[in-house]
């Protein structure tokens, strides 16, 4: 089997070569896919990450959006309400909720977890950037419905694993 680093490199480029059309079209089906999802944790897109941003806009309206923060080498969720004002940028470069101002969410406050990633499999585990932010989240949070999304070119057939890596309930790759 290929090794992760090797791994990581080819869907990244994969990524990387998706063209920007498909990515609007890929984050207008993930808003109208999730709009009505209920309170979502999601994300900031990073490194050519399908794009959550009209969705974030739309839930942060509505009161529903959740973003994590990463305290202690681990995602803990906030309720963000304000994008433009609630937000500080991370060491990693990705906005972050600013807990000074935004409310730490427990997870039976939020229906639906959005999971990020390089590569899927069918089973729902995910290659992700290595740090295991994810794998530790859905961890603790054993009761809330996780996602993993991303474009369909991200769908690998034998995905590396390890034994702490805890696969997402569902895919959507578009």
């Amino acid at each position: 089997m290929i090794q992760k680093a090797e791994l990581r490199r080819r869907l990244l480029d994969s990524r990387r070569s998706i063209s920007h059309k498909r990515r609007l079209e890929a984050s207008l089906s993930l808003f109208n896919r999730l709009k009505d999802k209920g309170p979502i944790l999601s994300f900031f897109p990073i490194r050519n990450e399908i794009d959550t941003t009209l969705l974030n806009k739309f839930l942060a309206k509505t009161g529903i959006l959740f973003l994590p923060r990463v305290e202690d080498n681990r995602l803990i969720p906030y309720r963000v309400t304000d994008l433009e004002t609630q937000l500080e940028i991370s060491s990693y470069g990705i906005p972050e909720p600013n807990p000074n101002i935004c409310e730490k969410a427990s997870f039976p406050k939020i229906s639906l977890i959005l999971v990020p990633g390089l590569g899927f499999n069918r089973d729902g585990y995910r290659l992700g950037y290595g740090k295991g932010y994810y794998d530790n989240l859905l961890g603790s949070a054993k009761t809330s419905f996780s996602l993993g999304i991303g474009f369909k070119e991200q769908l690998v057939e034998k995905l590396p694993r390890d034994a702490w890596d805890i696969p997402t309930s569902e895919l959507f790759l578009v």
